[in-house]
């Protein structure tokens, strides 16, 4: 009897020590083989729960971060992640529990035929830009910010070709419809090869010879705004000097008479080139609009040879483009 209850004193004096029994390698034994769990029943196990670590948890079938008393959620940190590719991944962010529930969420089409990765900017933005994504660079696409069109309060310039006409290669030259001259003092010719039809004045009709254009304001049109012109001549000899002046009227229909003559801009010397042939552009901005009230007012544009032209030759005039602001 006394070798009996030697014996409980020592089992019992072994367990409640603060060591630990080792654990047996069979498993037959007391202890825990290693490298057999398959998993837990809990619904949640905490890490470095000595220290109020945070809690991994299964909510209906979603791993969640908690904290150490289950009342809210922590951050997860890590260098990337990626989404379960056997479903479109989804990332989502929720408002924080003290506010409800809702929660936003970003995904991506369910079938991708090339991967790509999109990169967020380094500068700040300013107020009211938006996201531009260009192609990608080795897959990668590196955003800027942009400041988006607002249609209807934007002005941009608005240009519009004016050629004088055509010619055919049988001879015929057809002027118009943008651009016709003066009866008596203003002539047409144009170039077979080319095709292109031209208006002329000669040195003898200079200050009473002129081209004269017709065009609908565009819509959009911002009144109160001036025009640009830029006029395409050339000369019949080389290093011609030639002066031109530019003036603009209006109608607001088609059947009342034209208003006045606004004030001409200040006339435009060049000189062509020294080949013969050769396009000298000439431009002209600022050119008065005073008296055209909104978009679709006919509008005639009056280009003269003003009189100070120094030259002695025929000025050919091939058409112009015209430049309005108008909004989007």
């Amino acid at each position: 009897m006394t070798k009996i209850l030697i014996c409980l004193v020592l089992v019992v004096g072994l367990w409640g020590q603060t060591g630990s029994i080792p654990p047996s390698s069979g498993s037959g034994g007391a202890g825990h083989t290693q490298n057999t769990d398959t998993g837990t029943n809990a619904t949640s196990f905490q890490v470095d729960s000595s220290s109020s670590g945070p809690r991994i948890k299964n909510e209906s079938g979603v791993l969640a971060a908690r904290n150490a008393a289950d009342s809210g959620y922590v951050a997860v940190k890590a260098s990337s992640y990626e989404v379960d590719s056997v479903l479109a991944g989804v990332s989502t962010w929720c408002e924080a529990l003290a506010n409800g529930t809702d929660c936003i969420a970003l995904t991506v089409p369910d079938s991708i035929t090339t991967g790509y990765t999109l990169k967020l900017p380094n500068a700040l933005p300013s107020g009211g830009q938006v996201l531009s994504f260009p192609t990608p660079s080795s897959g990668v696409s590196q955003a800027v910010w942009v400041t988006p069109v607002t249609v209807g309060t934007t002005q941009i310039n608005w240009p519009i070709q004016m050629p004088v006409g055509v010619r055919s290669p049988g001879g015929t030259t057809t002027v118009g419809p943008f651009w016709t001259g003066t009866a008596t003092n203003t002539t047409s010719a144009g170039d077979a090869a080319n095709q292109e039809a031209y208006l002329q004045v000669t040195d003898a009709n200079a200050a009473t010879g002129f081209f004269m254009g017709r065009i609908y304001l565009p819509t959009g049109w911002v009144a109160g705004t001036s025009m640009t012109i830029s006029m395409r001549f050339f000369s019949s000899a080389i290093s011609q000097a030639h002066t031109v002046s530019v003036d603009t009227s209006c109608i607001t229909t088609a059947l009342t008479a034209p208003s006045s003559w606004n004030a001409a801009s200040a006339p435009q010397s060049f000189t062509t080139s020294a080949t013969i042939g050769v396009i000298s552009t000439v431009t002209v901005t600022g050119v008065s609009l005073a008296n055209c009230s909104a978009a679709g007012d006919y509008l005639r544009i009056r280009i003269t040879r003003d009189g100070a032209d120094g030259s002695t030759n025929t000025l050919n005039f091939l058409g112009s483009e015209v430049v309005f602001v108008r909004t989007l």
